[in-house]
C-alpha cells in the first residue's frame, strides 16, 4: 500500500471499521502498541469531530492537548497531590522536580535502564540498591538524617518514610498553614538538593557532601520566604551540639604587622560568621591569642555558646590551662583579656589542630593583613566568592 502522507486521513488507515495492522506498520514502523490499538472500533454513524479544537482560542496546541487528556481522566487518576505540587512555596524549577519525581519520570539508573537506555548501575550513594527515584531520594539510609527531624515535626513515626515516598506529605494539613507550607516547602527543598548531590557526584566527580543537606536546604527556604515577603522561614530542629570556632593569625616579623581571621560554626556544618582584621603585635603569640579574643568577643555579643576553639598553635593551648605570669609576661596582657573572656562561656576549652584542618581562618588571616579594617561575613549577606568556595570544599555553608 502506498501512502500519500501530505493528504493522509484516519480512514486510510481503516478497513471495515476496524484499523488495519499493517496499514500502521507502514505509516508507524513497530513502535506502536497495535494490540491497544486494533481494539478501538469505528462506525459509520459516528459524528466526525474535532478531537482538540482547530482554534486554540489563545492556548498553545499542547496545552489544549493537556486539558483534554486531563478532563478525560477517571476519578480514580485525580489525585489531590498534582495541584498541590504547583502550590508549593518553592521556585519552580523545584515545583517540576517535584512532579518528575511523583511521575517517576526523572532519569535515574532505573529509569534509564527500563527504556533500554544505558547499563544496569547501582546507587552511587550506598551502591547497595538500584538508583531508583524513591531509594534515591526517600530510602537511602545516606539520607535519613535529612527527614527524621521533619518527620518528628510533623508528628509522625520517623522511620515512617513511606509518608514521604508515596506524596502524602503533599496533603498535609495543619491548623497553623504558615508551618505547613513551611515544612512541604522543605520536604520539597531537601528533595531536589539531594538530587543535584547525585548528579553533581555523577557527572561534576564532586564529593559527597550529604551531612550539609539540610542546613542547605533551611538556608534556600529562607531566602524564597524572605524575598517574597513570607514570614521568617523556621526549620526544624536540627539540635546542634556545638559551636566551634577556628581562629589563626598572620604575622611579619619585618612591620610587625598582623592579620586575623576567624570563623565560627555550628553543627552540622553551618556557619554562623566570618571576620578577618588587621593590626600590629610584637610576637605571633600575640596575634593568635587576639584572634582568639576576637572571635570570642563576637560571639558574646550575639549570644552565642562556643565549646571548643580550635587553633594550630600548641603554645596557645598550653598558656591556656598553665598561665604563669613569670613565662608569658610578654603575652600577659592579652592572655588576661582571653581569660576574661573565657570566663563567659564555661564550657568552652581550646584545642590544637594540625594547619591544614585550619585553612579557612588561615585564609581569613592573611584576607585582614593585606585589608586591615573589620570584615565580618555573615549568612544571607554578600561574600567573597573564594569564601564561600573554600567553606564548601571543607562542607561548611553558609
Amino acid at each position: 500500500m502506498d501512502l500519500n502522507f501530505e493528504n493522509l486521513n484516519i480512514n486510510d488507515f481503516l478497513d471495515n471499521n476496524v484499523f488495519n495492522a499493517n496499514f500502521l506498520r507502514i505509516a508507524f514502523g513497530n513502535s506502536m502498541d497495535l494490540d491497544f490499538i486494533s481494539n478501538v472500533s469505528f462506525t459509520e454513524t459516528n459524528v466526525n469531530q474535532w478531537v482538540w479544537a482547530y482554534h486554540s482560542h489563545n492556548a498553545t496546541i499542547s496545552s489544549t492537548v493537556y486539558n483534554h487528556i486531563n478532563s478525560s481522566c477517571a476519578d480514580t487518576d485525580n489525585w489531590k497531590g498534582w495541584d498541590l505540587i504547583w502550590k508549593l512555596s518553592v521556585v519552580p524549577r523545584i515545583k517540576t522536580f517535584i512532579w518528575k519525581l511523583a511521575h517517576d519520570k526523572l532519569t535515574t539508573g532505573v529509569y534509564l535502564y527500563n527504556l533500554n537506555i544505558g547499563p544496569y548501575v547501582s546507587y552511587p550513594f550506598c551502591e547497595l540498591y538500584d538508583d531508583s527515584a524513591s531509594h534515591l531520594i526517600w530510602l537511602c539510609s545516606k539520607v535519613q538524617h535529612c527527614w527524621t527531624p521533619i518527620l518528628i515535626r510533623m508528628n509522625k513515626d520517623p522511620l515512617d518514610l513511606n509518608f514521604l515516598c508515596s506524596g502524602r506529605w503533599l496533603e498535609y494539613y495543619d491548623r497553623n498553614r504558615k508551618d505547613c507550607d513551611q515544612v512541604k516547602a522543605l520536604i520539597a527543598t531537601m528533595a531536589w538538593i539531594i538530587w543535584k548531590e547525585r548528579y553533581n557526584h555523577i557527572f561534576q566527580n564532586a564529593n559527597l557532601n550529604l551531612v550539609s543537606i539540610p542546613v542547605r536546604a533551611i538556608n534556600h527556604c529562607n531566602n524564597f520566604f524572605r524575598d517574597n515577603n513570607i514570614r521568617e522561614f523556621s526549620g526544624p530542629s536540627l539540635s546542634p551540639k556545638s559551636i566551634f570556632i577556628y581562629a589563626d593569625a598572620s604575622w611579619t616579623s619585618a612591620s610587625k604587622c598582623a592579620g586575623l581571621g576567624f570563623i565560627i560554626v555550628a553543627n552540622p556544618g553551618l556557619v554562623l560568621l566570618a571576620g578577618a582584621s588587621g593590626t600590629s603585635h610584637s610576637t605571633p603569640l600575640d596575634a593568635e591569642i587576639d584572634a582568639i579574643c576576637l572571635a570570642l568577643q563576637h560571639c558574646k555579643d550575639f549570644n552565642w555558646q562556643p565549646t571548643i576553639i580550635c587553633c594550630d598553635c600548641p603554645r596557645v593551648e598550653q598558656l591556656s590551662r598553665n598561665f604563669h605570669p613569670c613565662i608569658s609576661w610578654r603575652a600577659s596582657n592579652l592572655l588576661n583579656k582571653l581569660k576574661q573572656l573565657m570566663k563567659d562561656f564555661p564550657d568552652i576549652s581550646i584545642s590544637t589542630i594540625p594547619r591544614e584542618k585550619n585553612s579557612i581562618a588561615d585564609e581569613l588571616a592573611a584576607f585582614g593583613l593585606l585589608n586591615p579594617s573589620l570584615s565580618l561575613f555573615f549568612r544571607g549577606l554578600d561574600r567573597h566568592y573564594w569564601l564561600d568556595e573554600l567553606c564548601a570544599s571543607h562542607n561548611l555553608f553558609f
